[in-house]
């Protein structure tokens, strides 16, 4: 599965639960924010810390910085999901799942959430001790 079709996988089911489940009247922008959050942790925060712990150099991200990279996501996905693509698309594709499928693919989905979470968090908390001098 390419990352891209990842994305659209985890924000169909996000998108899906709002709607469905929680009967919510804005899916769309829970499921675009948890996406965006995702790639960005994944894709610019992770690989950050990674370079900060290898080369044990402090990397001050400087909050405006952070921002903009969030909304140049965040930016990119609204246009992904409403221009190029969107639930009624991602429905189509994958409605018709089978069951077994849909809850392996579904657990795979919260583990991811929650890894990729715990990874960063950890990593940041390592970082800060190293930064302090306390490892």
């Amino acid at each position: 599965m390419g990352l891209l079709r990842f994305f659209d996988y985890i924000y169909y089911r996000v998108y899906h639960i709002y709607k469905t489940k929680w009967k919510d009247s804005t899916p769309g922008a829970y499921a675009t924010s948890l996406v965006t959050l995702l790639q960005i942790v994944l894709v610019a925060i992770i690989p950050i810390f990674l370079y900060s712990a290898i080369r044990a150099t402090k990397v001050n991200l400087d909050i405006k910085i952070f921002v903009g990279i969030f909304l140049l996501f965040f930016l990119f996905n609204l246009y992904r999901y409403n221009k190029v693509t969107n639930y009624a698309n991602l429905a189509r594709k994958w409605n018709g799942e089978e069951d077994i499928k849909r809850r392996k693919r579904g657990v795979y989905v919260v583990l991811c959430i929650i890894v990729t979470l715990i990874i960063s968090l950890a990593l940041a908390t390592i970082l800060g001790k190293i930064n302090r001098g306390e490892l």
